[in-house]
């Protein structure tokens, strides 16, 4: 009985054309080098082609899918995590969140989440450092060998030593004994407050609600322990970087000082914006003067070297200083002098941002000059001033830069003095810049317009 065999026919190729090929045909790469397809000719007549294709497109697809699901599971795993910083991150790049997602989220008024929280940590790395160097300093690690040398060397050693409830001797000189233990109470404290200020805001057995209530977004408690903290580093820095002070020996101390006042100084920034209100930097920025800025800036530079002035006038008597390896006597005349100057500088800088909020126009003086038979008028204001007074106040600065910060100079080292006086120079420089961005088309004497000129123009 004969076999009837009955051979299948393979199905019809799909037309592949530019125009119907699916998006994940065009955008897949090419097949693997290993995989020899036939020439273009025979393409759409082979069905091993189209097998071959259809695979590596299949195999493309699951690979995207498993770089999706990574890519979204890293997405969850930094979401899920406690820091406020990661929180915000991760939610601004997941834009594809749903609601029923099973990731634990910090809502904006969870305290545990707040912007603030940064300040206060780094306010206790601060004092943290602080403590531990000035500890260090009182229990004689730092450089106690020296002690002679120093004995021998400096007149204000040999004639103090005597009074040893007064100074601690370290290896830059004296040391006031109440700014060194200031400095290990101040820190200690501040240390332990910030990290008592950081505790509450995870505490959920004791006190949630008050806790919650008192460092929400806008709170006016949270506002004034904020305050606070800024008026308690503010009496710290004085206590580690002023005049015979612990700073002056370790720069850990000098710096840590300025780190946690400015850190707290931040923070208050950070809950104006949090409360909805315009920061500082907002006012500044968006002010109808560019220089105000500038101005701003130097007033605290120059501000910080006048306060250093100040401070070593004030201890002159335990203060030996030195000029160019000879020692420096000022007389009180001079002192006066001196102060005036610095404090002058610090005068002016206010002004200036009065000025810039009160005279923003310049002013156009009564007299006429004439001059081949035009008149013309002389324009004096705040904005025209601005710019020599910048000048002035510059090269000043340049001459004691060269003179007294040097080798050999008076304010040398590490002081407030000196961080002052070179701050207050490039703000300076920044601020004359900007006065000649904006001011680039300033007139001093404008012509008038006389009748003759009014009628040729209207005609």
């Amino acid at each position: 009985m004969p076999t009837r065999i009955v051979l299948k026919e393979a199905s019809p190729p799909s037309q592949l054309t530019p125009r119907s090929t699916p998006a994940t045909a065009r955008n897949t790469p090419s097949p693997p080098r290993n995989v020899r397809l036939p020439n273009r000719r025979h393409r759409d007549a082979d069905p091993s082609h189209i097998n071959v294709r259809i695979t590596f497109q299949q195999q493309t697809a699951r690979d995207r899918t498993n770089v999706t699901s990574r890519a979204s599971s890293r997405r969850k795993s930094v979401a899920s995590f406690r820091s406020s910083i990661l929180r915000e991150i991760s939610t601004a790049r997941d834009g594809t969140a749903v609601e029923d997602d099973d990731v634990e989220r910090l809502s904006s008024d969870d305290i545990r989440a707040s912007p603030r929280l940064l300040g206060y940590f780094f306010c206790m790395v601060a004092g943290a450092v602080m403590l531990v160097f000035a500890h260090e300093l009182v229990s004689g690690t730092i450089l106690r060998l020296r002690f002679f040398v120093l004995v021998w060397f400096n007149p204000i050693l040999s004639r103090e030593l005597l009074d040893q409830e007064k100074f601690f001797v370290a290896s830059t000189g004296l040391v006031y004994r109440w700014k060194l233990w200031g400095s290990i109470y101040m820190s200690a404290t501040g240390t332990g407050l910030c990290l008592l200020t950081l505790l509450v805001h995870f505490d959920t057995v004791c006190l949630p609600r008050l806790w919650k209530s008192v460092f929400q977004d806008g709170s006016t408690a949270e506002r004034n322990l904020i305050l606070f903290f800024i008026l308690f580093w503010a009496a710290n820095v004085h206590i580690c970087t002023s005049s015979l002070s612990v700073g002056e020996s370790q720069a850990n101390t000098f710096f840590t000082a300025w780190i946690a006042f400015g850190s707290i100084a931040l923070n208050y920034t950070v809950w104006r914006e949090s409360a909805g209100l315009p920061s500082l930097a907002d006012k500044v920025n968006f002010h109808q003067r560019e220089t105000t800025y500038n101005w701003i800036w130097t007033g605290i530079f120059s501000a910080v070297f006048a306060g250093s002035a100040t401070d070593i006038f004030i201890n002159r008597e335990e203060i030996t200083l030195r000029l160019r390896d000879e020692i420096l006597v000022l007389e009180n005349k001079e002192w006066v002098i001196v102060l005036a100057v610095v404090w002058t500088e610090v005068a002016v800088c206010i002004m200036a941002v009065l000025f810039n909020e009160w005279f923003p126009q310049p002013m156009t003086l009564p007299g006429r000059i004439q001059c081949r038979g035009a008149s013309y008028r002389c324009v004096l204001g705040w904005r025209q001033l601005e710019g020599p007074i910048v000048l002035a106040a510059l090269g000043t600065k340049f001459w004691v830069i060269l003179e007294y910060t040097g080798v050999g100079g008076v304010v040398n080292g590490l002081s407030n003095g000196y961080f002052g006086v070179w701050g207050s120079f490039f703000n300076s420089v920044f601020t004359l810049g900007t006065w000649l961005r904006e001011n680039k088309n300033i007139e001093y004497i404008v012509r008038e317009e006389s009748d003759e000129d009014e009628h040729r123009v209207n005609s």
